[in-house]
């Protein structure tokens, strides 16, 4: 019996282009490099870290300019890297519709800054009953152990859940604790899956 349906929001509950994020801060940031932004926002010493919780936010930007070398408006360019999620309204709308039935839980790689801007732009938090974020755990997909932090928390069986996620990687990770999983393509979509899975939706 399924008793969570459980969300990843980068990609899925907000939407999110990569390259263009890449050219959009290139454009306010003359002085930095696209690889030098990409390094940023997802190098292994940087945003990887960050998002695995091994910095704090005065810590990141810190070694940020360390690493990169040059200095800029690091206010300015975390605004606009948060800005770039966008609200998936009909994610939502799903969201709230499964609330009804199941209990809706989320499994996100993203760092807290960023998670309380969104919470306080959208108000989504609300939604959810229980989160495993990569900064609270230390651990990020596709990493069996972010899964298996969630199944702790909730104290569930993977049998009982499904997740959904816009990465294969992601979601094949998933899948070795027993969970449902969804790809995640687009809203109506994901409608048409989750009823495969015998969940209830209109």
């Amino acid at each position: 019996m399924i008793n969570w349906i459980i969300f990843d929001w980068g990609g899925v509950l907000f939407t999110i282009n990569y390259l263009e994020l890449a050219e959009t801060i290139h454009h306010s940031f003359k002085q930095l490099s696209r690889k030098e932004i990409e390094t940023i926002l997802y190098g292994k010493e940087l945003g990887y870290d960050y998002r695995n919780g091994k910095y704090n936010k005065k810590e990141f930007w810190q070694k940020t300019k360390q690493v990169i070398g040059k200095k800029f408006n690091t206010e300015l360019l975390a605004q606009k890297w948060h800005e770039s999620y966008k609200l998936n309204e009909q994610v939502l709308k799903i969201i709230k519709q499964l609330k009804q039935n199941y209990k809706i839980g989320v499994i996100s790689g993203n760092i807290k800054e960023r998670v309380q801007y969104l919470d306080k732009k959208y108000d989504v938090l609300k939604y959810f009953d229980s989160q495993v974020f990569s900064y609270e755990v230390g651990t990020n997909k596709p990493n069996p152990e972010i899964y298996e932090q969630f199944l702790k928390k909730t104290n569930e069986k993977g049998e009982n859940c499904v997740f959904i996620d816009d990465e294969i990687k992601f979601i094949q990770s998933a899948q070795k604790y027993g969970i449902k999983t969804i790809h995640f393509k687009n809203a109506e979509n994901l409608k048409k899956e989750l009823k495969k899975n015998g969940i209830k939706i209109k």
